[in-house]
């Protein structure tokens, strides 16, 4: 017996229709999934040329600003060269609204290149430096004619990051490291840091010794904790790193001397 017109279907009468558009969503998902996979590098598994421990290169945000008050150097985790922080727009306004620079060092290694004593490009003398400052050289010039550097890395790219600000030449003013490790020894003359870390990662201790070295050793750095936060990208980490980089080029932006750290207000402990 036919449904009296004008009357709803029932339930079981649109089950039919409802099979059909769940099948084709999950069609449309597996399609998508199979397309993201494509697109986003194997981390662990890097294609790297044959005879070489990284590939990689410099992004850069374009059109550069002419005369830029300082160049803003991005590295995210470890092996990500999806250029997920250039293209973020938290980093965009701020680097457009300061008249910076804006770049990021994308970069990858066999993970077992990544390990202490390796030659990944967590170890810029090791080839990554050397290509980041031939990126620094071809847009800036050398080193005594290049504006300061800001530097911001998570995890992977903190660790490269914090080692590149060591052992480069070219005028460093501050750098920031969120969940990083493996740092390098401190030194009095280095430039201060900001370190960002949460209160539930691993890393934490490692953050808090190197802390503890930069103070032994009078080196300029401070460690703020996030509140209930583990090893993940933490946005209030951004906010922290531009506020404490405005400080930095509000005391001293265009010379190469170490300006002091105060305390800062962030939103989190």
């Amino acid at each position: 017996m036919g449904r009296p017109s004008g009357t709803p279907p029932s339930s079981w009468q649109r089950l039919p229709t409802l099979l059909a558009a769940a099948g084709l969503l999950l069609l449309a998902l597996g399609g998508w999934m199979a397309l993201t996979q494509e697109r986003i590098p194997n981390q662990d598994n890097p294609r790297i040329p044959p005879g070489k421990t990284m590939a990689g290169k410099v992004l850069w945000l374009r059109p550069l600003p002419q005369r830029p008050q300082a160049i803003l150097i991005l590295a995210s985790g470890y092996n990500d060269r999806t250029g997920n922080l250039i293209r973020n727009p938290l980093w965009q306004n701020f680097a457009r609204e300061h008249r910076l620079a804006l770049g990021e060092a994308s970069f990858a290694s066999p993970l077992d290149q990544l390990a202490p004593g390796k030659q990944g490009y967590y170890y810029p003398e090791h080839g990554s430096g050397k290509t980041l400052q031939d990126a620094l050289q071809k847009e800036f010039g050398p080193p005594e004619d290049c504006p300061p550097l800001l530097l911001f890395g998570f995890s992977g790219g903190a660790i490269f990051l914090a080692r590149f600000q060591a052992w480069t030449q070219y005028p460093v003013a501050a750098w920031c490291a969120l969940a990083g490790g493996r740092f390098p020894t401190p030194r009095p003359t280095q430039a201060p840091a900001l370190l960002l870390c949460g209160d539930e990662d691993e890393r934490l201790p490692a953050n808090r010794h190197f802390l503890q070295l930069c103070r032994k050793s009078g080196a300029k750095a401070q460690l703020q904790e996030l509140h209930q936060c583990g090893h993940v990208m933490d946005y209030r980490s951004f906010e922290a790193a531009q506020l404490f980089f405005l400080r930095i080029l509000q005391e001293n932006p265009n010379s190469r001397k170490i300006p002091p750290i105060t305390p800062i207000s962030l939103p989190f402990r």
